[in-house]
């Protein structure tokens, strides 16, 4: 849950030399803990860039991440509840408004899961076999 946004089912992580190193490696324990180091502290699902006529003139094209732009939440155990933490925006007006707090019950994780794409369990190091809830 902290690797994928919970709206579109991207990996937040974003296409960098890093990013493409993870996803190569063939070991799925290390391939899926160094996807997780890359986007865990993440907390925004980036949208693509307006596209602009200028962009052609200014050099190469700059590569696109495809997410939502939504803000994603920072996810603690507590127990055996997974609460997730959506931390205010710095664009805000008020400055003393505390973090939304929110319980992820069972059927919020499963329908976070449900997004996934098999392309995406692939990158991530999870067997297409195994890693579908139903």
């Amino acid at each position: 849950l902290e690797t994928v946004c919970h709206n579109c089912g991207k990996i937040k992580a974003l296409d960098t030399e890093e990013f493409r190193h993870a996803i190569s490696l063939r070991d799925r324990k290390r391939r899926f803990d160094a996807v997780w180091r890359l986007s865990k502290p993440r907390l925004i699902c980036e949208a693509d860039p307006p596209e602009e006529p200028d962009q052609l003139v200014k050099g190469p094209p700059q590569p696109k991440h495809g997410g939502c732009g939504n803000a994603q939440p920072e996810i603690r155990r507590t127990g055996l509840q997974l609460w997730a933490t959506w931390k205010p925006r710095k664009g805000d007006d008020d400055e003393d408004i505390t973090p939304d707090k929110k319980r992820i019950f069972p059927q919020d994780a499963l329908n976070t899961f449900r997004t996934l794409t098999d392309e995406t369990l692939e990158m991530m190091g999870l067997s297409l076999d195994y890693a579908r809830p139903e």
